[in-house]
């Protein structure tokens, strides 16, 4: 919890409210409510960690789908992550972003090295099914994304299935700290 407090007002926003009308009509689609907020909430955040909270078949995919050709038309590297093959499949898939499991990327000891395309200015990395992360998983995520200067954005339903390693952190930090549902 304190180096996610910590985080809080690190960044500028990557757009400000004025321009998010732009998305709604560029991206020719129809976003329920729940989906403009969590574009709102992620693209105007001051902060490292945001999360999002949606039920199954609220649109998350659908909402993250704009959300990564929005970043990425801005310079903005997505990779995703998550627990399960299925959930990686399903965010590269369904929302064209690039993931691998989360536990992989632990693995992987040269993270430092993977170099940023020129053109792009920086990261967000996106936590697909992040109720599925337990605790430990979720601090290692923190120190990885501050080392590479990434913001995370975890999404999940807390309702659906739990971390196999002890803690709730997800369920925790949208109970405690998040306000995007």
């Amino acid at each position: 919890m304190e180096r996610i407090d910590a985080s809080k007002n690190l960044h500028e926003p990557i757009l400000e409210r004025d321009g998010l009308g732009e998305i709604y009509k560029t991206k020719n689609a129809k976003f329920t409510k729940g989906q403009k907020e969590a574009l709102n909430y992620i693209l105007t955040s001051r902060e490292s960690v945001m999360g999002i909270q949606g039920d199954a078949g609220t649109g998350k995919t659908t909402m993250l789908n704009a959300l990564r050709e929005e970043l990425e038309s801005i310079g903005i590297h997505v990779k995703g992550f998550a627990v399960t093959n299925k959930a990686t499949e399903e965010l590269t898939k369904g929302a064209g972003i690039e993931s691998q499991t989360l536990y992989s990327f632990f693995l992987n000891k040269n993270h430092n090295t993977d170099k940023l395309p020129e053109n792009k200015k920086s990261e967000m990395w996106i936590i697909d099914e992040a109720g599925m992360v337990g605790s430990k998983g979720i601090f290692k995520l923190l120190k990885l994304a501050e080392k590479e200067n990434a913001r995370i954005v975890l999404i999940g339903d807390g309702k659906q299935l739990m971390p196999i390693d002890a803690g709730k952190m997800f369920v925790l930090l949208h109970e405690i700290r998040f306000l995007a549902r």
